[in-house]
Parts: structure tokens; C-alpha cells; sequence
């Protein structure tokens, strides 16, 4: 999972040059990294050992979690996931504490929907599946909690690492921007009969509908069959002073069996796949390599990443059990991140889906119809409006 060699030169170069004489630069994700391996061989030196507190079991998690939420897109966040639920595991074996079996849940959950391109996903589902909380067996009584606990302890909090500034604010959500992708000369992929500029245009129309119904102020970037330039879309968001941008596309594949749903934020691309649908979707774009730079910047110092993540997860599970009765071969790619020219300079949390492979013959056939258009307007109506919520809910605040 580690970034390409490209961006990552860019994005050195960027912070190189953009510094201060003098200042000691924080601490890199490998520097991150290096130190909590060494705290964990520290750990494992003496785990065997009779008094190895519980503490430095969840200092060393602690340490593997400073790099998730300090570089949540390095190539090292997926080792640091794995590792750090290993050891809540292990904590958990040892001293039976209900809390760190849940820290190694939440790692690993993190780990099979954010970096579904990992190769520890396959152990890392294995693993939450054997961490599943068993139900007391018959004839024995359930362990008794703690005299001083008089309630369970809360569910560990979806928001993982510091709180966005949004939501230190309590800031809302009340007006979108829905991209239709493509249209006009450009009718992004096709298949079996169908382009994917007219069934996102249908889709998003679809969407407004549901969501101006319930009062939630909503702009277009089109709403007929024309070209937009890519580099406009998000301009128009900045210009009508949206709060979120979600724009909706159709994927393709050279493999005709591809099907299912993927959601993408902005950032350098991590692997092969994503860098392909980067690839296609910005094959309209206007720009040249002299604007190179600026593009890079302006990836790199995306201040929005962080809401655009989390509104990213929320678009992909949602989109994922709502079309799922309706086609049951989906599949569930996650959330991923690739440089879509699309996104760049958007000044809100912004989105870019993959609603259906419209490549895969089942798929576009299911496109073709109105009831599937109107699970995905659905999907996405859900998914807007618990974003909205989740901005405004007590249950995304970290535990102390």
C-alpha cells in the first residue's frame, strides 16, 4: 500500500520547499512507525513475563494508532492497524477486559473498510469474526461487572482520531452540490446499450427530488445532457458556497465479470485500480502538465480530508445495503483514494462514487430500470442525510 513513487516525490518536494528555516520537521509516518515496532518488541520481550502491566499493552496500541491518525493515507497505516490489533488482542487474552477486545474490533474494522486493497484484509475479517463477543453458555452465570460500573460501557465511538474542526464547531450540513458525471461530447463508459452520463443524470435528478423534499437546499452541475468541464464542477460548489459536493459516476472495466459499488475522496492514488478509474474519469480534463504543480499542491494540502472521508464511508455503506437485496452479486470495494481532477479545489467535504459497473452485464441491466436508478437516489438521499447527523450527533465525539 505504499503511494507511488511520483506523487510521493511530489508531495516531498512540496513539504521541502514550503517549511521554515530552523524548525525541526514533526515527525514522519516511517519515524511514526519505526518507534511504535520498537515499542511493541519492547513489549513482546517481556509479555511472558510475570507483571507486564496492561498498560504498556495499550501504550504500544496507542503508539501504532498515532500513525493512523497523524498519515491516515502512508503506506504504512495498514501494518500499523494490523499490528495494533494484534496487540488488543493479546491484551484482551490476558487480562479479559471487554475494552481492548473492542479497540481490536475497531482497528480491524477500520482496516477491512478504508484499506480494502490491503493484503491483511483477508486476516483482519478472519480475525473480527473470532473476536465476535460470545453469548454466556447455558447453566453459567455471565461475568459480573465491576462493583463501581453500575451501566455498560458505551459502544466505542464511530469517529476515529481527532475531531474535525467541523465538528469541534457543531457546523451542519444544509446545501449540496450533485455532480452528474460526464455528458454532452463526453458520455463517460457505456455499455449494453446504456452511457453513463445519461443514467448519473437520472440518478442525481432522482436524488434532488428526495432531498429538496426534505429540505435540504440543492444545486446541479447539470441537469441536461451537456458538457461541463471538469475543473468548473467544483468551482460551482465553491461559488454557490456548498457544504458538501458529491458527484456520481458509473465505473468500467476491462473484465466484464467487475461489479459493485466504490466510493472515493481525494488524495494520491495507492493502488493500480484506483489510479485506472482516475485515469478514465479525468480523461475530459483541460489541464496540461505545466499545471501539474498546482495540482499537486493542492492534493496534498486538502483540508477537508478528514470530513471527506467520513462522509466517503457513510456514502459507501449506505449505497452497499441499499442496492445489495437488488443485486445480489454486489461487491463491496470500500472507500479508496485517487487524484480525480474532479475534486480538486472543491473547499468542502467532497465524494466521488462509483454507483455500478456499467461494463458488467448484469449490472447495466439492473441500470436500465427505474426501481435500481431509485435505490441508488435512495442510497445516496440516506447517505446525505446521515452525514447531516452524524455532524451534529454527541455519539462522533472520541472517549476519553
Amino acid at each position: 500500500m505504499k503511494p507511488s513513487i511520483r506523487a510521493g516525490a511530489l508531495l516531498a518536494l512540496l513539504v521541502a520547499t514550503s517549511g521554515h528555516a530552523g524548525q525541526r520537521a514533526p515527525a514522519t509516518a516511517r519515524e511514526l512507525y519505526s518507534a511504535a515496532v520498537a515499542r511493541e518488541q519492547a513489549l513482546r520481550a517481556v509479555a511472558d513475563k510475570p507483571g507486564a502491566p496492561l498498560t504498556d499493552y495499550r501504550a504500544a496500541v496507542n503508539a501504532f494508532e498515532s500513525v493512523v491518525r497523524k498519515y491516515p493515507t502512508s503506506g504504512y497505516v495498514d501494518n500499523a492497524l494490523w499490528q495494533g490489533a494484534n496487540i488488543a488482542r493479546d491484551a484482551f487474552t490476558r487480562f479479559g477486559e471487554e475494552r481492548d477486545r473492542s479497540t481490536a474490533r475497531r482497528l480491524l474494522a477500520l482496516l477491512v473498510s478504508d484499506y480494502p486493497v490491503s493484503p491483511f484484509v483477508p486476516k483482519a475479517r478472519d480475525l473480527l469474526s473470532r473476536l465476535e463477543p460470545q453469548p454466556a453458555a447455558a447453566g453459567k452465570a455471565a461475568p459480573q461487572a465491576p462493583a463501581s460500573a453500575s451501566k455498560p460501557a458505551p459502544a466505542p465511538p464511530p469517529a476515529r482520531g481527532p475531531v474535525s474542526l467541523a465538528r469541534q464547531l457543531g457546523l451542519g450540513a444544509s446545501k449540496i452540490v450533485i455532480d452528474p458525471g460526464h455528458g454532452g461530447h463526453d458520455p463517460g463508459a457505456g455499455g449494453e446499450g446504456l452511457s453513463e452520463a445519461e443514467v448519473v443524470l437520472d440518478v442525481a435528478l432522482r436524488l434532488e427530488t428526495l432531498l429538496t423534499a426534505a429540505g435540504v437546499d440543492v444545486v446541479l452541475t447539470r441537469r441536461t445532457d451537456e458538457f461541463v468541464a471538469l475543473d468548473s464542477r467544483p468551482a460551482i460548489a465553491t461559488r454557490e458556497q456548498a457544504d458538501l459536493f458529491l458527484s456520481i459516476h458509473a465505473n468500467a472495466s476491462r473484465t466484464r465479470s467487475a461489479r459493485g459499488v466504490e466510493t472515493y475522496v481525494l488524495n494520491f492514488s495507492t493502488d493500480s485500480s484506483a489510479e485506472a478509474v482516475a485515469a478514465r474519469e479525468n480523461a475530459s480534463t483541460a489541464y496540461t502538465i505545466s499545471n501539474l504543480p498546482d495540482i499537486v499542491r493542492a492534493i496534498a494540502l486538502h483540508s477537508k480530508l478528514d470530513e471527506s472521508r467520513s462522509f466517503a464511508r457513510i456514502v459507501q455503506r449506505s449505497t452497499v445495503a441499499q442496492l445489495r437485496p437488488a443485486n445480489k452479486g454486489l461487491q463491496d470495494h470500500g472507500v479508496k483514494q485517487a487524484p480525480f481532477v474532479v475534486l480538486v479545489g472543491a473547499e468542502m467535504p467532497s465524494v466521488l462514487t462509483e454507483v455500478a459497473f456499467i461494463t458488467n452485464p448484469q449490472e447495466a441491466r439492473l441500470l436500465k430500470t427505474v426501481a435500481y436508478r431509485q435505490r441508488i437516489a435512495q442510497a445516496l438521499f440516506d447517505a446525505v442525510r446521515g452525514y447531516q447527523h452524524s455532524l451534529k450527533s454527541a455519539a462522533v465525539l472520541p472517549g476519553r
